[in-house]
């Protein structure tokens, strides 16, 4: 598969839902902007950029990438964290 048939696919999944579960808020290919606890990919002048906000909407855990691929791998791990998060706040309300 082309390069450029991937990405427009990877992308298509993403802004359509099918990689990002509902109700997980994620900054896909764009500079978060007042986005709170989210994960980030966007593209720089150097690369690609991967974080996440805070509950300021202050970018952390910045990570540079020359490969799109390793920071579209990030990105999904960040994302799967917040998966993870969300579901362990869950069952903790389910248990009080």
């Amino acid at each position: 598969m082309s390069d450029d048939l991937w990405r427009s696919e990877m992308d298509w999944q993403v802004q359509d839902g099918v990689l990002i579960p509902a109700g997980i808020p994620v900054c896909w290919m764009r500079r978060p902007s007042n986005d709170v606890n989210v994960a980030c990919i966007y593209e720089t002048e150097n690369g690609w950029r991967v974080s996440t906000t805070d509950e300021r909407a202050t970018e952390e855990s910045i990570r540079e990438y020359g490969d799109r691929d390793a920071a579209i791998e990030d990105f999904l791990s960040r994302v799967d964290g917040f998966v993870r998060y969300q579901e362990l706040r869950k069952r903790r309300r389910g248990q009080r």
